[in-house]
């Protein structure tokens, strides 16, 4: 938040705020919705259905807290974040990755002749197969870089418009005067990571969508994360004792996702009302947000391989709405 960061902002009137307003009653509205979550998740427990869930076993007393949590903050927190954190920057990676393999098909057809080679057409890909689809691999982590989910918005506005930039992203503090490039830190110094910049420097042609790259980065990112900075994938997910707790999941759930659309469709420009491709963009102005990096809306079609791997799809999405029954 600026005015942690930035305390002098305290003092501003709140009538010249607006987006202090507005931050407030976004608070009261998540508030509310999960309150609502969380009454709903009580209710059911107790007409005695029990299931298998994080808030099951939070209110069962499974799983505790190592600090003492009031009851809007274990809503917020239980109901919430884990929630929100983990559906946006999934979604927002996975959109970055179709409109990037949408401009690419070279790419989805070297990913392609990998997944034929290990699943057929009897089959999806599973978690299990990853160490033998290591290309979907390169792309998940391609894709996060040229376009990571999480930028400050000074470097999003730095991005888009190649102006002067702010920091506002997750802050670190110098545990001790460090001196770099010239320059002193100061120790207590607010240090920010340009997770953008980061991934558009120790690359050449960063700007290239270029998979490949990642050949000899065989591992999860987890992997890589407390690795020398000079072998690290990318700082899509940070670096330090501050990198996103959710990497393990954020990536499996990307890779998991990437794995299966590019085993069962082709996806190709769209196409207009008179028949012609829809050109594909991926410039840094395809892409907008704020907290979070996202495409804007576009439209690709997605285009399944044969009429085999169509039959196959089908027959999945039935056993998933067979398993899905137990959370309605």
């Amino acid at each position: 938040m600026p005015i942690a960061q930035f305390p002098i902002l305290k003092l501003i009137p709140e009538r010249w705020v607006p987006s202090r307003r507005f931050a407030q009653k976004t608070e009261r509205n998540n508030t509310n919705v999960f309150a609502k979550a969380r009454a709903l998740v009580e209710e059911r427990r107790a007409r005695g259905d029990l299931r298998d869930s994080v808030a099951d076993r939070f209110l069962q007393g499974a799983i505790k807290s190592d600090v003492p949590l009031t009851v809007s903050q274990v809503n917020n927190t239980l109901l919430g974040t884990l929630h929100q954190g983990a559906s946006e920057a999934t979604t927002s990676g996975t959109l970055t990755s179709i409109l990037l393999l949408a401009k690419h098909p070279n790419v989805q057809e070297k990913a392609q002749t990998e997944l034929d080679r290990i699943c057929g057409t009897k089959r999806l890909p599973r978690w299990s197969d990853h160490n033998d689809l290591l290309y979907i691999n390169c792309i998940v982590k391609e894709g996060l870089r040229i376009r990571p989910v999480y930028v400050d918005p000074g470097e999003l506005l730095t991005m888009l418009t190649g102006t002067c930039r702010a920091p506002n992203s997750i802050p670190y503090r110098a545990k001790e005067d460090t001196w770099y490039d010239g320059m002193l830190i100061p120790k207590g110094a607010t240090v920010f990571l340009p997770v953008y910049a980061l991934n558009h420097t120790y690359y050449d042609d960063a700007e290239v969508y270029n998979p490949d790259r990642y050949v000899n980065h065989r591992e999860s990112s987890s992997a890589y994360a407390g690795a020398d900075y000079r072998n690290r994938d990318h700082y899509a997910f940070g670096a330090g004792r501050r990198f996103c707790a959710g990497i393990q999941l954020g990536e499996r759930t990307l890779w998991r996702m990437i794995a299966k659309i590019l085993w069962a469709f082709k996806i190709e420009p769209a196409i207009d009302e008179n028949g012609t491709l829809i050109k594909v963009e991926t410039g840094a102005d395809a892409f907008e947000g704020g907290l979070a990096l996202r495409p804007k809306p576009f439209k690709v079609r997605f285009v399944p391989r044969s009429a085999r791997h169509a039959e196959v799809i089908r027959q999945t999405a039935l056993g998933v709405e067979e398993f899905l029954r137990e959370w309605e």
